[in-house]
């Protein structure tokens, strides 16, 4: 499984880079985007955890900057299959 703040990195030669993965959706790193991410994205929204970095970028379904209702909605939609993927 891949999930939100896993690592890639790639080595050639001597040169290596490293990546963190995001997983849209996936705020909390368990691979999937469900209930446990809504309600984090909602705590972040209330001030009462802060996302940060990779888990922030999972959060911004839209792409807007910011985790919040309309990105928790996004899940939802998700979740239910109401839509097929988070975009």
């Amino acid at each position: 499984k891949i999930a939100t703040g896993m690592k890639l990195v790639i080595t050639k030669g001597e040169e290596t880079k490293e990546f963190t993965l995001v997983v849209r959706g996936d705020t909390n790193g368990d691979s999937k985007a469900n209930f446990t991410d809504m309600l984090k994205i909602n705590k972040h929204r209330l001030k009462k955890v802060l996302l940060e970095g990779a888990n922030l970028k999972a959060g911004d379904i839209n792409g807007d900057g910011v985790a919040n209702f309309t990105d928790m909605l996004k899940i939802n939609k998700f979740r239910l299959k109401k839509v097929t993927k988070l975009q």
